[in-house]
């Protein structure tokens, strides 16, 4: 059992429920840290698409094994502030990191011809890779690139199925309904 998420809370503990009351030293609210103060940052990522027959490809970059968030994961490339200035973006959003607001903003070529922001991204070449969209789903991505291509709809949002003996009971409750609403429905 997590006591300190379920029993054990910081300014609101429940301790007649606590199953080591006898042996608590706070015995009690306990002082907590003050929260830093959240930061905010601008960030702003190129969204290149290329169509090859019917397969849409999204490029991505692999984050280095090294980095200290997120190593070798995949996102979308990074773009300098300076490069998108005056650049109406194709979607604005929100994504906060610990104690970090990011706002995003994603970028996407104006045309075929228009190769100045793909040019901008600082990556090197062998750190890009063209994913079909088909298949991000078994692609290590960061959250925000899950959540802006599943914004946009290049990517789909696959709900995850819990095996039928871990379904919660009144899930599997309302299966047994649903099961002989059909069959009366048949007969």
């Amino acid at each position: 059992m997590e006591l300190g998420a379920t029993i054990c809370l910081p300014r609101a503990p429940l301790c007649l429920n606590c199953p080591v009351y006898a042996m608590c030293s706070t015995r009690g609210e306990h002082a907590t840290q003050p929260r830093a103060a959240q930061k905010s940052r601008p960030a702003a990522y190129l969204l290149s698409l290329r169509k090859r027959g019917v397969i849409t490809e999204v490029l991505l970059q692999r984050r280095p094994d090294d980095a200290t968030l997120m190593a070798g994961m995949y996102e979308l490339p990074p773009l300098p502030q300076d490069v998108v200035h005056g650049r109406e973006p194709t979607i604005r959003l929100r994504h906060a990191i610990t104690n970090t607001n990011y706002y995003v903003q994603v970028f996407a070529p104006r045309g075929s011809k228009d190769q100045a922001l793909r040019r901008a991204v600082p990556a090197a070449r062998a750190d890009l890779k063209w994913v079909r969209a088909s298949r991000l789903n078994q692609l290590a991505l960061t959250g925000l690139a899950r959540k802006i291509l599943q914004r946009l709809e290049i990517m789909s949002i696959t709900p995850i199925r819990l095996a039928e003996e871990e379904q919660p009971a009144h899930d599997a409750k309302r299966q047994k309904r649903l099961k002989g609403k059909l069959k009366s429905a048949r007969s």
